[in-house]
């Protein structure tokens, strides 16, 4: 029974120590724990040989062994206390060079006959004669023992969380073993000369075995929980197979003649077969019995990756994948309070902070110090942040741990996007420290929600952008179909335009008919009365006025059709030349003087004061312009008042380059309202403004007419109105001279 407890002991030992070097080839701390392991195997192996042996030179070096065994044991105990956790020495290379030094004096010393003289071979056991090297190894092996004790203490005392609770299962398992194991192998021998009890001794070797084991299960000493979970499964599952061959053997030797036999042949192969079935089914029970209670005793952190993964693929709101990461991680950790803030892709604030932090804890936008919490996840690389980890270093991180403390933040997490911080995932309280699975998972499901978040606020602008467009369709349809009525009433008014001179035309005709035509005969002979001829004579005068006003009225409609069109088809053409502005604009002022009654209307010409103004244009586009806002001005000059129409017509420069040519009238005014209208194809003011006042009729294309003009020019059309009842001014304003002509 003693045998096969050794047996078992070292076995675990070494599991422990190769596990440790597994984990993590380059860890100072995981070698000098295997290196400790390792002497402690073979402390055991001498120790028991030593007292089962029945030759005296075996016992003899069997026992020399235990001491140089021992005393490299607790030198790499030593060891790894100054480099855990992170693998970096405390102590000063010139401290560790020395104590390699005495540890080799007395590993020396052990080996030879100075600690182990001679042996009386007892039963059972076996005593020792002493000799002068058993007080340095005394001395070696207490002093390091309890220098191992101190360090321990010391990196506790620092420790926070998951970190302090590996170093004290590890510090009450050693300890509690070397104590008895030191009190009955060394100190009864020594100082009573009793060593009946040094099998007892190694058997303490099992609180040390299973204070680790926990330490490992529970809190994932070493990192190699999962890795000793693997090694258990195969252990496990390894004793099926050895059970199967013993019973095969059993059957065939017992019942059978030969193995070779064509019966045991085809047992064999019919047990081969049910064994494939049996070992399959209880390898997979095996697996996931420890992984449930060896491996994640708490959560299946791949389980929880998954199920996370599957159910957050399924998500296209950004409010159901935050609830989704919300449930995902509250329920696999037990966090109390979760918060997530989501960045746009300049770091700023893309969508409404999400949580679920109860009343009396919730965090607000002013509460959360943005700027220092991408400040230190930029300065750690993205990394989880661990309040139990930064806590050892709160010098460093003090602003940060204070804030973590206040709202009881266990960690941060941040979701990251090609190198950008797309989001941080804050976690409340959790009853247990975090470890290394724990964090692993942490990151796997920031990297999932970073693509579940992206396609949501993909997926939520699309729904903004459809909803853009059709709302824009809807406006473009209203305006569509807005400018078709206008259209429609335009035509309506350009037919009704056009058929009023062509009317005036037809109707002087029919008038010259019926009245003129007849009297032709007389007229010839020379029959007609004075009277009559007179009248004859009058009517075809006022005949042909009539049909002037209605052709030349006819002709200007139809000029305008043909300008909106080449305005239209951009084949509007341009003559440049150099002319004196004042002087063209003083024929179009001298012929609307002509044609209009000084009695109703009043216009005024205001020159520069030079007399003349040269400038580089299209004379006759300029001229029409002007005939046509001059026009405008006469037609809706007439006041409301009954007053005179005044229309004052101004030529200047306008600075910078420019001139500019102003046509003002005193008559009905603008709404301010309407000004932006105008100018515009097929746009015409409504004939009654505001219920008030009347306007003439009109098909509104002089307006586009003129701003083409003077728009082709490199200029623009300005309107300026002080209200209804007030006038209006309406300014051509061009370059003086044209750049492109003169290239």
């Amino acid at each position: 029974m003693q045998n096969i407890l050794i047996i078992v002991v070292s076995v675990v030992l070494l599991q422990f120590g190769f596990l440790a070097v597994q984990k993590d080839k380059k860890s100072v701390s995981g070698r000098n724990f295997f290196l400790f392991v390792c002497f402690m195997v073979l402390w055991l192996a001498s120790n028991h040989v030593s007292n089962i042996a029945n030759q005296y030179v075996v016992a003899l070096w069997a026992n020399r062994l235990i001491f140089p065994s021992t005393t490299l044991l607790i030198w790499f105990l030593y060891l790894f206390s100054s480099v855990y956790p992170n693998s970096k020495y405390r102590i000063s290379k010139r401290s560790i060079w020395f104590g390699s030094v005495v540890t080799g004096i007395v590993f020396l010393v052990g080996c030879s006959s100075f600690l182990v003289d001679s042996i009386t071979m007892e039963e059972g056991y076996s005593s020792i004669n002493f000799g002068w090297g058993i007080y340095i190894y005394s001395l070696h092996l207490v002093g390091y023992f309890i220098a191992f004790i101190v360090q321990l203490v010391i990196k506790y005392r620092k420790a926070l969380g998951l970190e302090k609770l590996r170093i004290q299962y590890m510090l009450i398992g050693i300890v509690i073993t070397g104590v008895l194991t030191i009190f009955t192998n060394l100190f009864l021998p020594v100082v009573f000369g009793v060593f009946s009890f040094s099998n007892i001794g190694a058997g303490f070797t099992i609180i040390f075995v299973g204070m680790t084991y926990y330490s490992i299960i529970r809190y994932r000493f070493l990192g190699i929980k999962v890795l000793l979970g693997n090694l258990l499964v195969y252990a496990l599952s390894s004793v099926f197979p050895l059970i199967t061959f013993y019973l095969v053997l059993l059957l065939e030797n017992r019942y059978l003649d030969t193995p070779l036999s064509k019966e045991s042949l085809s047992i064999s192969i019919f047990i081969s077969l049910i064994f494939t079935v049996m070992f399959v089914y209880i390898y997979t029970r095996i697996q996931k019995k420890v992984a449930s209670t060896v491996i994640h005793t708490e959560y299946d952190p791949f389980k929880e990756r998954d199920s996370f993964n599957r159910h957050v693929s399924q998500k296209l709101e950004i409010d159901k994948v935050i609830e989704t990461i919300f449930k995902g991680v509250g329920g696999a950790l037990n966090v109390i309070g979760q918060h997530m803030i989501v960045f746009d892709e300049e770091g700023g604030v893309k969508r409404k902070d999400f949580d679920i932090w109860s009343k009396d804890r919730e965090l607000s936008k002013r509460e959360i110090p943005r700027d220092l919490l991408v400040k230190e996840l930029k300065k750690g690389d993205y990394d989880v942040i661990v309040r139990d980890e930064i806590e050892l270093k709160r010098r460093k991180v003090g602003e940060l741990l204070r804030w973590m403390k206040r709202f009881k933040i266990t960690a941060i997490v941040p979701i990251v996007g090609q190198k950008e911080l797309t989001g941080i995932f804050l976690l409340g309280e959790r009853s247990i420290p975090y470890d290394s699975l724990d964090i692993e998972f942490l990151k796997d499901i920031a990297s999932s929600a970073n693509i579940a978040l992206e396609r949501a606020v993909y997926f939520q602008e699309y729904e903004e952008l459809i909803a853009n467009l059709e709302k824009k369709v809807e406006e473009r349809t209203k305006q569509l179909n807005e400018l078709a009525r206008q259209q429609k009433d335009i035509i309506d008014v350009m037919g009704h335009e056009i058929r009023t001179p062509l009317t005036a035309i037809v109707q002087e005709l029919n008038l010259q008919k019926a009245v003129v035509a007849p009297k032709r005969e007389a007229w010839e002979k020379g029959t007609l009365s004075k009277e009559e001829e007179e009248k004859i004579i009058g009517m075809i005068f006022e005949s042909c006025s009539t049909i002037d006003k209605a052709s030349t009225h006819a002709v200007s409609l139809v000029n305008d059709m043909l300008e909106t069109a080449r305005l239209d088809k951009k084949r509007f053409e341009l003559n440049y030349s150099t002319f004196d502005l004042v002087g063209a604009v003083q024929k179009v002022v001298d012929v609307m003087k002509k044609t209009t009654n000084e009695k109703d209307c009043d216009i005024t010409f205001k020159k520069p004061s030079s007399g003349k103004l040269e400038v580089e244009a299209d004379e006759n586009r300029i001229s029409e312009a002007v005939y046509a806002l001059m026009s405008n001005a006469i037609k809706y000059g007439k006041n409301k008042n009954g007053e005179k129409t005044k229309v004052m017509v101004e030529v200047k420069e306008g600075g910078r380059g420019k001139v500019s040519i102003s046509v003002k009238d005193n008559g009905e005014g603008i709404a301010k309202e309407d000004i932006p209208k105008l100018g515009k194809k097929f746009v015409r003011l409504n004939p009654t403004t505001n219920g008030k006042l009347k306007r003439p009729g009109g098909t509104g294309l002089g307006l586009f007419v003129v701003k083409g003009v003077v728009e082709h020019h490199g200029g623009k059309l300005e309107i300026e109105s002080d209200g209804l009842g007030k006038g209006a001014r309406f300014t051509l304003l061009f370059p003086r001279y044209n750049k492109l002509s003169r290239k």
